[in-house]
């Protein structure tokens, strides 16, 4: 479905003032700011956003949203906001419905409503079991080796009497690797005592079990008894702990509790045991350090009340703070760790900034630069630790990668020139105002990855086309022929990834088709054979007119591939 876009405010940018030199064209095109519009339902309360399934990106209706004393219920496309007055500027708000893991996240408020835009992603359900709670039972997940293990007569409703009928078991599997804004609530060790910065931890997995009886009643384990629960290990460090705390998550409060341990199991799952359900998480505290910057907008005014947040590349943990009237900040993260830094405006990232920390603060070297809404492309990867590699591959070969990229029309004048591709010529204070972030440029981890597109503006009308490519199964001319089978396997698909298309906070999810190939074939022998996968996907375009309107096209299209066999693709 095509959807029209509106150009609010137009700058009377000349492309070729942009590039730094001067042009006898009076004519040349002009570029049109993106400017900040409107959601398309108002926000009327202190906070709004959308709820979306994870793996689909479909508004969820239905979805209680709670904060303090405020309740609502999110409309048919997944919307919702709060009213009143906010509890409090640090809020804890809740999400919950059925067929979906419970989740939680801490948000700190602006004063101006139209900034806390806050949008969610939940996890639907792995697991759903109903079961006779009267016997000892162990439930396992037949698609991960999370697994709960119960005593005979363990569970009990919130008055310690006996459950109504069977009851039912829902068992959802959190992988942090995947994506931190998965967790629930902050990444803040509740015990870790009164300091002045707060006690961070990093997850190596999460499940997050709840139980009900016939009647709908929620139910736990009664006092003394206790259960053994599998963790699936979920790393980023090549170098998970054996033994390693366990965390439950306070609703309450919005941080973790740490209770009990659990240890490393063949390199697949942590064990433990818990004497109560919640969210569960395998977690360690890490030593951490202070990165401190500045945001700003595309004109250089330093921005107050800005959320920044820092993620761990090679870890998985999150810390957030906001700016301060000068537009800047402090933001805990891991020591001796790779960190992506970024901010929310208007629900739009801005820029960010990559660093390897070492064990002493440190200052970044340039602010982070927000388009004050506008568009942001987000193209993130995981890939599933079971996957196999082929004689030809290694898990550590540097191109283990996808990237992504946008193609728009080319462009020369005096003093101005674009090859079309943003990834070749990037900029968002000068032409052609868009340009793309990595969260691992130095390739640091082969577990996830993102890439992160911000378009402060379109440079210019026309066509713009958003690709998906599977660079790691190109075809390398320089390798020798005894070696050479057209596309080096690797272990890395296009279906690992997914594409968030973020305009002025309304966020659409596009995944891969069906029919990327490539199932079948034996990496292990020369030649491999003949059935290639796709390499690139066609995502969506857009479509900018002459008044700086544009209209967004799904395309989700494979790209043409040629079958091959041992010989290199035709060029392009």
């Amino acid at each position: 479905m095509k959807k029209k876009y509106s150009a609010i405010l137009f700058s009377c940018l000349a492309l070729s003032a942009c590039g730094g030199g001067g042009s006898s064209d009076t004519s040349s095109t002009t570029a049109n700011l993106l400017q900040n519009t409107s959601l398309e339902t108002t926000p009327n309360g202190y906070i709004s956003g959308r709820v979306t399934n994870y793996d689909s990106g479909a508004g969820l209706q239905n979805i209680q949203v709670s904060a303090g004393e405020h309740t609502t219920i999110t409309d048919a496309d997944g919307r919702y906001s709060l009213s009143g007055t906010p509890p409090a500027d640090r809020l804890l708000v809740n999400f919950e419905g059925a067929g979906f893991a419970e989740h939680a996240d801490v948000i700190y408020l602006d004063t101006l409503p139209e900034n806390n835009i806050f949008n969610v992603s939940m996890l639907p359900v792995d697991l759903t079991v109903r079961f006779d709670s009267s016997l000892q039972q162990t439930l396992s997940d037949d698609n991960s080796s999370a697994r709960v293990s119960l005593p005979a007569g363990g569970l009990v409703k919130a008055d310690g009497s006996t459950p109504d009928g069977e009851v039912t078991l829902n068992l959802t599997v959190i992988d942090p690797s995947r994506d931190i804004n998965l967790m629930p609530g902050e990444m803040v060790d509740a015990n870790a005592g009164a300091t002045t910065e707060p006690a961070l931890i990093e997850s190596f997995g999460a499940i997050t079990v709840t139980f009900e009886d016939s009647e709908g009643n929620a139910l736990n384990l009664k006092e003394g008894a206790i259960s053994t629960i599998r963790i699936p290990l979920s790393d980023k460090s090549g170098n998970p702990p054996l033994t390693i705390p366990l965390y439950y998550y306070n609703k309450t409060t919005g941080f973790w509790v740490s209770e009990g341990s659990a240890v490393l199991v063949n390199g697949a799952y942590y064990e433990g045991e818990v004497s109560h359900f919640s969210t569960w998480n395998a977690d360690d505290l890490f030593e951490q350090i202070l990165i401190s910057g500045c945001v700003e907008d595309v004109k250089g005014n330093r921005l107050s009340n800005i959320n920044v947040i820092a993620n761990g590349v090679d870890y998985s943990g999150s810390a957030n703070t906001v700016t301060d009237t000068q537009g800047n900040f402090s933001v805990a993260a891991k020591a001796n760790a790779s960190v992506t830094v970024f901010g929310f405006q208007l629900g739009v990232q801005t820029s960010s900034l990559n660093t390897t920390t070492s064990t002493t603060d440190e200052q970044l070297g340039q602010c982070l630069v927000s388009s004050g809404g506008g568009i942001t492309v987000k193209m993130s990867w995981a890939t599933p630790a079971t996957r196999t590699y082929g004689t030809f591959a290694t898990p550590n070969d540097d191109d283990e990668y996808l990237s992504s990229d946008l193609i728009g029309p080319k462009f020369k004048e005096s003093g101005v020139y674009w090859d079309l591709m943003v990834s070749l010529v990037g900029s968002l204070l000068e032409f052609p105002f868009m340009d793309i972030f990595l969260s691992d440029p130095f390739h640091e981890t082969v577990s996830s990855g993102e890439e992160l597109l911000v378009i402060v503006q379109f440079p210019m009308p026309g066509t713009y086309r958003y690709i998906v490519k599977n660079e790691l199964s190109e075809y390398f001319p320089g390798i020798p022929g005894e070696y050479s089978a057209g596309f080096i396997p690797r272990a890395r698909r296009i279906s690992d990834s997914r594409v968030e298309l973020n305009i002025n906070g309304n966020i659409t999810v596009f995944l891969p088709p069906p029919g990327e190939g490539g199932e079948n074939v034996d990496w292990s022998t020369y030649p491999p054979g003949t059935e290639a996968p796709n390499i690139a996907w066609e995502v969506f375009e857009f479509v900018v007119a002459n008044d700086g309107s544009f209209t967004v096209v799904p395309l989700n299209n494979w790209l043409p591939q040629t079958e091959w066999n041992g010989q290199a693709p035709p060029a392009s």
